[in-house]
């Protein structure tokens, strides 16, 4: 395995076993002495990289022939270089990086290093196993965006129904382990199915984006807002009592009373909510608490009997 009053090298005669197997795997893999040199580059290194064997046999991995950078943009050849650990250390390591092919361009891979040792135990040289991770990125990025879409509102971009319920079901948990408060505000636009009628389904989406907007503006960070489907809205609010909810609601009707939607010169639209809210109690499921804050909302615009208001300028 080594050469005589040389350092120890790995002597691909060792690797003929392994050889087939290599170099049909999708992978790349490429084998190091203890001089960085590389003595061993199968077909799958040649694809990702671009290089041929004949271009890599003999050289040296660094900053001139696959360059690793770290997320940060850190080049690992210079600092903390895993092949340099496995020779020196035996570091087993494995990590994201991104590496320069033939064409100077940077290619996300996944990566593997591992010292070789003799038979002897001694470490006489190092192997790299990567995997382009620009499939998997691609994957994971599509996956990314369908649990978006099925969890998102098309129009407001809030959460659907389907996220609210989720959230709530978890916060329903907390507050049956833990006893942490938690409470609901069920919201309505007064009068939009008029809106509608009158202006267009157009002019009503942008009235739920502007109401959206204002919801967003409103309530804190750890609280969730989700379209529940129409004209309704639902906030889950965790960390909260009946006093503290009612205060928020209250903002959340001032701020959306406060948005003027000019349609042209002579037609506004100033919306206005109903508003119900609910604190969990014992025994309390998503139904049971929506419920609630549901009945208090009707309740709510029976007695104030708000209206959306759409004011028409006659001035010629």
């Amino acid at each position: 395995m080594t050469n005589e009053g040389s350092s120890p090298t790995i002597s691909l005669g060792s690797l003929e076993i392994f050889k087939g197997v290599m170099d049909n795997l999708v992978e790349g893999v490429y084998v190091v002495d203890t001089l960085r040199r590389i003595v061993y580059w199968n077909e799958g290194a040649a694809k990702i990289t671009g290089y041929t064997r004949s271009q890599v046999l003999g050289c040296r991995c660094g900053r001139d022939l696959l360059a690793h950078t770290d997320p940060q943009g850190i080049l690992l050849c210079e600092r903390d270089c895993p092949l340099e650990k496995a020779l020196r250390d035996g570091i087993h390591t494995e990590y994201e990086a991104m590496m320069q092919n033939s064409a100077g361009y940077q290619v996300p891979v996944l990566v593997e290093v591992m010292p070789i040792r003799s038979r002897q135990g001694r470490i006489v040289g190092a192997a790299q196993i990567f995997r382009d991770h620009t499939r998997f990125r691609e994957t994971a990025d599509r996956l990314s965006q369908m649990k978006r879409v099925a969890m998102e509102d098309p129009v407001t971009h809030l959460g659907n129904r389907r996220r609210v319920e989720t959230v709530l079901q978890a916060r329903i948990r907390e507050f049956e382990r833990y006893g942490l408060s938690m409470g609901v505000i069920f919201a309505d636009i007064n009068n939009f199915k008029l809106i509608n009628d009158t202006f267009g389904h157009d002019v009503g989406d942008r009235v739920l984006e502007d109401v959206a907007a204002a919801f967003r503006q409103t309530v804190r960070k750890i609280d969730t807002i989700g379209r529940w489907g129409g004209d309704e809205f639902v906030c889950v609010v965790p960390h909260t009592d009946g006093e503290e909810l009612d205060v928020l609601a209250e903002r959340l009707r001032v701020n959306v009373r406060r948005l003027q939607i000019d349609l042209d010169e002579n037609r506004r639209i100033r919306p206005s909510l109903s508003i119900g809210t609910a604190t969990i109690r014992p025994g309390d499921t998503t139904d049971s608490l929506i419920a609630r804050a549901d009945l208090a909302m009707y309740e709510n615009k029976r007695l104030v009997k708000a209206a959306c208001y759409v004011r028409v300028n006659t001035d010629a």
